[in-house]
Order: structure tokens, then C-alpha cells, then sequence
């Protein structure tokens, strides 16, 4: 007969992210009489009011630092505390450092079960990243890579972890919030002052070089020499955004190219596109973004990096070699010029394919028995 006491969960993260879509929204969703969560997070605050402490869960944060890269005792007396305290059962870490800091922990607790989550490639890219993983990583009961592409690296890159103990868990969204979006795309591109007849490329994500936007702002230049009333549209902060504003204004596109910054409202920035592009070049695990938009019936345009591949083929769109602005103009080009039946199949298509495979409702499932699973070993 099977154990129906409550499993406490402890989720450990680098920092809080605000109130998007993410695993947490997935986490708060499940049975509260059978599990329990508690949040924790490396580093400070950060800005506005975490909505998982609003909605009552408890939150703790260990340092009021920005970031940092040495070791810090401190850390991982604080979360050893909070775990003995809480009586957690199932420690949840995403991301390098909380799966290094869970696994030392676990160390001092070997009833803790320590699941790390993994979200993209390239995780293990330097000799101190080998090092560290070598030394802890045989402490992680549980590996949940985002993509089968994020699981063959995992395994081809850390000789120590054991192919039994890896487990896909697909990156999920709600599909809920992204398929009934509450405002028309003319009000969207209203709202960011885009013509209501313009074609709008769209993507999200953060200006790194792992997201090859050089690539499709070399691709949006070359197509706005051949049609007019093209307009791009990036959602996102990072390193790389003033670059990237030079790169199109030097394109002599400037005018019709948008840098919206971080926003909470990604979802009525995607209804204001007409077709969803992803340019990556590297590192690329299982895009959240790219799945946002097909939920919303966006049709796709993306490069055969990461996990990518996976989620789009020529159902719901066109897949491109990456870092080649060439090969993306001529897929942008393409999608453009697709007539409206075939845009409307690739977009019940892209529909379908999240509601059916990539929501939270059926990650939950899935989810749940591991932390079933693992706290009664």
C-alpha cells in the first residue's frame, strides 16, 4: 500500500525570478494534502514582492549579496539549518550553484533526497565546473534535463552520472495563460506602437551570445531590403542589448526594430507578433519561449540547436541551421510568404503540440512520482 504521508519539497534556486511562468507555477499547482513547499533561494531579494511568499509559502533567502563565486560557508549552514528545521524530504535545485550548495548539503543529511534540475548545455565548460561536479555530483539522487539534447550532454560530459538516475522532464508552461491571452493583436501592437498592418518577427529572451541575435538582425536587415512594413520585436534584457540596438541602427533598421526590455507581460508582447523566431547558436536546453508562442498559435521559425529540434519540425514550422543570417532570411522569407491555410495548420499545429505534450498539466503527473519515488528510498 503506498505511503500517502505528506512529502515536503524544498526548492532551491539561484534567485528569485518574479512572477512568471516557470517550474515553481507547476510546483504550487499539485495536491496540498500530499506535498509541501518551501522556496530558497542563494542571493538577495532583488526588486518588488515575491508572489510565492504572498500566496503563503514560505520563502527564505540566504545571502543579501548580488552574486557570488567563492565558496560561502555561510550559504550552506544557512540552508542545512532550514532543511533540518523544515524536515524537508525532497530537495528541488536548478541551476549549478544551488545543485552544488544542495549536494554538499546532502552530504550532512543523507536521508535528503537531492533532485537537480537541468535546464540547458554546456553546463560542465570549464576544468573548475568539472572539478566541482566530480566532487558532488555523485551526492544527486535525481538529474531532470529539460531535452533529451540536454541529457546527452549531461551524460557525454560527467562520466560519474549514471544514465539510471537521469529522468527527462520536458520544460512545460501554463498553457492557460498563454492560449487565452485578454487583449486583440491590434491591441497589442497598439500598445507598442507597431502599425496594425506591419508583418512582426517576434522573439524573448535574454541578449546573450548563446541567443545569436546578431544572426537574426542581420536576417531582418537583408529581409527589409526586400519588403516593406517588416517590423522585429525582442523581448528581453542583457549584456548584449546595446550591441545589438547598434547592430540595427548600423543595418539601417533601427526604426523598425523594438527593444522592449524585461517585461512581465510577455504574454501580450507575443500576441502583437505574427511569427516566432529563435536564433540560437549554443546552450539552447528546451526554449520556454519558443513553446509561449506556439501555445498562443504562432508560427515558428528556430535553428537546430539544444533541444530546439524537439519541440519544432515542419508541422509547425521551419528549422535552419544556426549562426547563418543567410539560411534565416530565407526561412523568415519563407514563413511570409506561406498562404493562409498553411499559416492557419501551423498554427492549430503549434497549439495542439503544447497543449498535448509541453503543459504543466502534463509535467505534473510525471513530476509528482519522482518526489513520490525518491522520498520513499
Amino acid at each position: 500500500m503506498e505511503d500517502k504521508k505528506k512529502i515536503r519539497v524544498a526548492v532551491l534556486d539561484i534567485r528569485y525570478g518574479g512572477d512568471m511562468t516557470s517550474v515553481n507555477d507547476l510546483l504550487t499547482g499539485m495536491d496540498k494534502d500530499r506535498f509541501e513547499f518551501v522556496f530558497f533561494y542563494l542571493y538577495g531579494k532583488g526588486e518588488g514582492e515575491n508572489h510565492l511568499e504572498k500566496a503563503g509559502y514560505r520563502v527564505r533567502h540566504f545571502t543579501n549579496l548580488e552574486r557570488f563565486r567563492t565558496p560561502q560557508p555561510v550559504v550552506l549552514l544557512k540552508l542545512i539549518k532550514e532543511l533540518k528545521e523544515n524536515k524537508i524530504d525532497v530537495l528541488h535545485c536548478h541551476s549549478h550553484k544551488p545543485t552544488f550548495y544542495g549536494a554538499l548539503a546532502g552530504m550532512f543529511l543523507p536521508r535528503l533526497r537531492v533532485i537537480a534540475h537541468v535546464h540547458g548545455l554546456g553546463r560542465t565548460r570549464s576544468l573548475s565546473r568539472r572539478l566541482s561536479n566530480f566532487m558532488v555530483l555523485w551526492r544527486i539522487n535525481r538529474f531532470l534535463p529539460v531535452a533529451e539534447a540536454v541529457k546527452k550532454d549531461l551524460l557525454e560530459n560527467n562520466w560519474c552520472v549514471n544514465e539510471s538516475k537521469v529522468t527527462v522532464l520536458d520544460n512545460t508552461i501554463d498553457y492557460e495563460r498563454f492560449s487565452n491571452v485578454d487583449i486583440s493583436k491590434q491591441q497589442a501592437r497598439e500598445m507598442l506602437g507597431i502599425p496594425a498592418d506591419a508583418i512582426v518577427f517576434g522573439t524573448v529572451g535574454r541578449f546573450s551570445y548563446m541567443k545569436g541575435y546578431k544572426y537574426l538582425i542581420d536576417a531582418f536587415s537583408k529581409i527589409c531590403n526586400d519588403r516593406d512594413n517588416c517590423h522585429l520585436v525582442f523581448v528581453g534584457d542583457g549584456t548584449l542589448k546595446q550591441e545589438m540596438i547598434e547592430r540595427a541602427e548600423g543595418h539601417g533598421c533601427g526604426d523598425t526594430v523594438h527593444f522592449l526590455g524585461k517585461r512581465m507581460d510577455v504574454e501580450r508582447c507575443i500576441k502583437a507578433m505574427d511569427i516566432f523566431v529563435m536564433s540560437s547558436v549554443t546552450s539552447e536546453g528546451m526554449p520556454r519561449a519558443m513553446l509561449e508562442a506556439m501555445a498562443m498559435g504562432l508560427p515558428c521559425v528556430g535553428t537546430c540547436t539544444g533541444g530546439i529540434p524537439e519541440i519544432l519540425d515542419e508541422e509547425v514550422g521551419i528549422v535552419v541551421e544556426s549562426g547563418k543570417s543567410d539560411l534565416l532570411a530565407d526561412a523568415m522569407s519563407a514563413m511570409i510568404d506561406k498562404g493562409p491555410e498553411e499559416i492557419q495548420r501551423l498554427s492549430e499545429n503549434a497549439n495542439r503540440r503544447v497543449k498535448t505534450k509541453f503543459s504543466h498539466g502534463v509535467a505534473k503527473a510525471l513530476l509528482q512520482n519522482i518526489y513520490i519515488s525518491e522520498s520513499l528510498k
